[in-house]
């Protein structure tokens, strides 16, 4: 019996990476999605734009100046222009895509496909697909190690970690073994280490880039999913998804410092250099917690879609951008400086949510396996007792 009551044999359950994770379950339908309708903060104008179905990962390119979305139901990426937040490109790839990850070393972005069990490496200069990584199960979170110029991938269904090395595409170098349904990646260029979130053994393991093995594994609290690198204060921040919170692990003791309460559901986060904060989406609340790394507080909430199950931050332009699964947009949030307050006092004009203007991303037409919709209703907990063999936590 998973957490949330829903009862499943390991004899009926097939891993398909992020989101479907039991194909003998009855279909069902999820909203629609397709355009993306952005608010600006300053002059109130909508823009709307087509994208793909269901994003569930985001990456930043940095050269470019763009964004790309991975879109899970759609087996495509999606590329957003960040100066007019229009998509310019569609890129397809493998089955399922769950996360992106972009290498600034040889412009190319590397997508994890969940259910086709590979990553397609994708060049930014021509939009399409140059190579592809086979001999993964179910690959999820990446992270880019540009020291090495090697790509980490957590594959949940291996309870692994792949790393392929760049300039040998389709070579995976070694596989590391790691905790229970591994899930996501952070890279900590500081101590030259990957922070892996370890979903089913409620843990983080810390592979050492040099030798390729793990040299820490740190507990942490109750379904560790998404983790950020803060390069400021040299810490790692892990949402505990089932624990409602977030470990702050100090990367020279790999030990918790720290633990913040945030309702809900936190399952991802990212770092934002310039204003030393944490942005958490949280899938439970449907907002993006702000984390102050100075006070190791949440200074601030921002909504946003249904399940912000992604975020990333655009540091050439300041902008945040949330990846919402089940009301299938993208929601853009322009950080300004804490403390002061954008047009109308506040966040749409709310008491609370000053320092930040908001552009809502809403998104058409999606229609996913239909595990999706029934892991939704049925279950407001990943099962935890399933193990690799009943699938992963919440999609993707």
């Amino acid at each position: 019996m998973g957490r949330g009551g829903l009862t499943l044999t390991v004899a009926a359950l097939t891993l398909v990476g992020g989101i479907g994770w039991a194909l003998s379950a009855p279909v069902q339908s999820a909203p629609a999605c397709g355009a993306i309708t952005a608010f600006h903060a300053t002059d109130g104008s909508i823009t709307s734009v087509s994208v793909g179905n269901g994003p569930s990962g985001l990456a930043y390119d940095s050269a470019l100046g763009m964004i790309y979305v991975a879109n899970y139901g759609s087996d495509n990426v999606s590329q957003i222009s960040d100066s007019t937040n229009t998509v310019v490109a569609s890129v397809p790839v493998g089955a399922y895509p769950w996360g992106v990850v972009y290498d600034s070393q040889f412009s190319e972005l590397f997508v994890s496909n969940s259910k086709s069990s590979n990553v397609s490496v994708v060049s930014d200069s021509s939009d399409t697909v140059v190579e592809s990584v086979e001999g993964l199960v179910s690959p999820a979170g990446l992270a880019f190690d540009s020291r090495i110029g090697a790509v980490f991938v957590a594959d949940l269904g291996s309870a692994s970690v792949s790393i392929i090395e760049h300039g040998h595409h389709g070579l995976v170098v070694v596989n590391v073994s790691v905790g229970s349904i591994p899930i996501d990646i952070a890279f900590d260029s500081g101590m030259e280490e990957a922070f892996v979130t370890n979903f089913g053994s409620d843990n983080v393991s810390v592979i050492s880039d040099s030798t390729f093995a793990v040299v820490a594994t740190i507990s942490v609290g109750t379904g560790p999913r998404g983790v950020a690198y803060d390069s400021a204060k040299g810490e790692v921040f892990v949402t505990d998804e089932d624990g409602e919170n977030v470990s702050v692990v100090s990367d020279t003791t790999n030990t918790v410092i720290a633990t913040i309460p945030v309702a809900g559901q936190p399952s991802s986060a990212a770092f934002d250099d310039h204003t030393g904060e944490v942005f958490v989406g949280d899938t439970g609340l449907n907002l993006v917690s702000v984390i102050s790394d100075s006070s190791d507080t949440v200074v601030s909430k921002l909504p946003t879609g249904t399940a912000p199950i992604a975020v990333a931050v655009d540091s050439g332009k300041g902008e945040l951008f949330v990846a919402n699964l089940n009301s299938s947009n993208v929601s853009i949030i322009p950080i300004t400086q804490p403390g002061t307050s954008s047009a109308g006092g506040g966040l749409l004009g709310l008491p609370g949510f000053e320092g930040y203007g908001v552009i809502g991303v809403s998104v058409a037409a999606l229609v996913l396996v239909g595990v999706v919709a029934s892991f939704w209703l049925h279950r407001r907990h990943p099962p935890r007792d399933a193990g690799t063999a009943g699938g992963p936590p919440t999609p993707p």
